[in-house]
């Protein structure tokens, strides 16, 4: 691939990756159903767990979860979902950039003028 069609991708990704940025979200929407445990509440006397949509995020190799006001349940799917594709785009772009800095100048010389060996 040429030197201008890598700058122009790498550029392209910049710019999506920027489109998603700060709306994102590490983490899975989750559905939880649970039992309140109070004698008088329908979960206890009908069985009908009560519903709650949570955050399940990893941090430092352990899952915590944090709930949300339930109005805001499509913009954590959302912001869930582009997580996924931000990773995606930095994955492409690192390839790209590896692309680029391999690349040799004119005369076997990279960038940085000092003289590739391999």
């Amino acid at each position: 691939m040429s030197r201008k069609s890598l700058f122009l991708k790498q550029n392209k990704l910049g710019e999506e990756i920027k489109k998603l940025c700060p709306l994102f979200l590490k983490g899975s929407v989750v559905k939880i159903s649970r039992l309140c445990g109070k004698k008088y509440c329908r979960c206890f006397t009908e069985g009908k767990k009560h519903v709650t949509w949570c955050l399940s995020v990893k941090f430092k190799g352990k899952s915590k979860i944090f709930s949300f006001p339930q109005d805001k349940l499509e913009d954590a799917k959302k912001w869930s979902k582009n997580y996924q594709k931000l990773k995606s785009l930095i994955n492409k772009l690192t390839f790209v950039n590896i692309q680029i800095l391999r690349q040799k100048t004119k005369g076997g010389h990279h960038k940085n003028g000092k003289f590739n060996r391999s």
